[in-house]
């Protein structure tokens, strides 16, 4: 309860201050421009296991309001004497509708492949929407945060699963000029 408390503690101080420090002058947000991306998801749903969740990627404009986002994902947990590791990938789509502001909202999808080694081994795919905000701190730098909803099959025990926790992401955008 204590790190749910402090995790949405945190996001609201860090949207705050994203909106009064958003640049407002249109036409200074990162349309056409590539960026490196680098994301966290935290665990707010664990048992007190050690967890930890992290990518890196690049993300680009395709076009004034659309962007494209690819990343490498790792996930580590330790947890009740379970130990698992889990490499993927992610491909995301987003539509942002206020893509010349300092802060724009954007919604899309997702589609993930991950491999999980350790004492579960499998492969699991999921496919959903995403829903998010990003917010231009500086020239070059971003924040963003959004919440996927997924759609995940896992093999080999085929398990259709609608997961609706631990679905927050948390990302830093470094754009290239």
């Amino acid at each position: 309860m204590i790190r749910k408390t402090i995790f949405i503690l945190v996001i609201l101080v860090i949207l705050t201050v994203g909106v009064l420090s958003a640049q407002e002058t249109p036409g200074e947000f990162h349309v056409d421009s590539m960026a490196l991306v680098f994301h966290t998801r935290p665990t707010l749903l664990s048992t007190g296991g050690k967890t930890f969740d992290s990518g890196v990627g690049v993300k680009l404009w395709l076009a004034d309001n659309w962007a494209v986002r690819s990343e490498l994902d790792l996930y580590y947990l330790n947890d009740a004497g379970t130990t698992a590791m889990t490499f993927g990938g992610s491909t995301t789509a987003e539509y942002h509708f206020l893509a010349r502001s300092g802060f724009t909202t954007y919604t899309g999808a997702v589609g993930v492949l991950h491999f999980t080694g350790g004492g579960a081994n499998n492969m699991s795919i999921s496919l959903g929407p995403i829903i998010g905000v990003e917010i231009s701190l500086k020239e070059a730098i971003s924040l963003y945060l959004e919440n996927h909803l997924l759609f995940t099959i896992d093999e080999p025990v085929y398990v259709i699963d609608l997961g609706v926790g631990n679905s927050a992401q948390i990302g830093l955008l470094v754009y290239l000029k």
